[in-house]
């Protein structure tokens, strides 16, 4: 989470790449957690489904939102 997120790695990709280095490994994490939010709710529907739990108009509550304890910025979280 957090404004830097999103854009901090892209940052230092452009750096790396400048000088002739192509950084798979951030590039990668950055693949893994704009993904994030699909398989976590992937997760949840699946062990909804196990439970024989309807998905369709579920509710789902979310808890721990921000990136870190008693911050209340929920930028790219």
């Amino acid at each position: 989470g957090g404004h830097c997120i999103g854009v901090d790695p892209y940052y230092l990709t452009h750096k790396a790449q400048a000088v002739g280095y192509h950084p798979e490994m951030i590039l990668a994490g950055r693949r893994i957690n704009d993904n994030m939010g699909i398989y976590v709710a992937q997760q949840v529907a699946q062990l909804m489904i196990q439970r024989r739990i309807q998905v369709r108009d579920a509710r789902v509550l979310v808890m721990g939102l921000t990136f870190k304890e008693n911050c209340p910025d929920v930028r790219n979280t």
